[in-house]
């Protein structure tokens, strides 16, 4: 059986060496404790209970919260996720917009004074921003008309293109006795097929087709009308001119 002097270091050369892996053991215990670089490769990370894991930049401001973020209005712990910006402005939230434990918990998006870009609506949908309804004429006399035999312009919109495909859809309508077609182009390139116009008024659509444009640079849509028998004129409405996901 060893003797507690077997145990220690023997000699100057055996005490450094002793303090030197003491001195290890400390370094990998810091270790243990504080996470510089890791690579999960099967597994996955789990936080569970009140657990949360938090990012801060240098100062010590934090940037992303995800588990424990503001409690409810009754002061029941909630978990969701937090995302701020360098000086501490809200910029992207998972949590309750009502404060109350019953309803459930949307996504709102902010912009750095506050303002709400994006909010889900939690009964589905999007809360903000509103949906708005352009308005059309619905009566044929009020329509866009044309008695030319080449393809004329009658409508045209500008926008920064967002969809990598277009829709567009109206109405149509030529006089007794005449016909035409109607077509749609996007920066002066033919979308699709044209669409016979008869002297029975009824709505017609081209796409949703790629249109080609670069995602942020303008897309000009232009729907044109020609004149093909007869006297004319043919009418052209508009229902909608959309962009579409692919």
């Amino acid at each position: 059986m060893p003797q507690r002097a077997d145990l220690l270091p023997q000699g100057l050369t055996g005490i450094l060496q002793a303090i030197k892996d003491i001195r290890q053991d400390i370094r990998e215990l810091r270790a243990a404790r504080r996470l510089e670089a890791a690579s999960i490769g099967a597994g996955g990370l789990t936080v569970t209970g009140a657990g949360y894991l938090t990012v801060m930049d240098a100062d010590g401001s934090v940037l992303l919260l995800i588990g424990g973020i503001e409690p409810y209005g009754d002061g029941t712990p909630q978990r969701g996720i937090a995302l701020r910006r360098a000086d501490g402005t809200l910029a992207l939230s998972v949590s309750s917009t009502s404060g109350s434990t019953s309803d459930p918990q949307g996504l709102v998006i902010r912009d750095a004074r506050g303002n709400v870009l994006v909010a889900e609506d939690v009964s589905g949908g999007l809360a903000r921003p509103w949906g708005d309804i352009p308005m059309y004429p619905a009566k044929s006399t009020n329509w866009l008309t044309t008695t030319n035999a080449s393809y004329e312009v009658l409508w045209r919109g500008v926008v920064d293109a967002r969809n990598p495909k277009l829709a567009v859809s109206g109405w149509a309508v030529a006089a007794a006795s005449s016909g035409g077609n109607v077509r749609v182009k996007v920066n002066g390139t033919v979308l699709g097929s044209p669409v016979a116009v008869t002297t029975t008024s009824s709505q017609w659509t081209i796409g949703p087709l790629a249109h080609g444009v670069a995602i942020g640079s303008d897309l000009t849509v232009e729907i044109e009308a020609q004149l093909t028998s007869g006297a004319g004129p043919v009418s052209i409405g508009v229902h909608h001119a959309r962009g579409q996901q692919t």
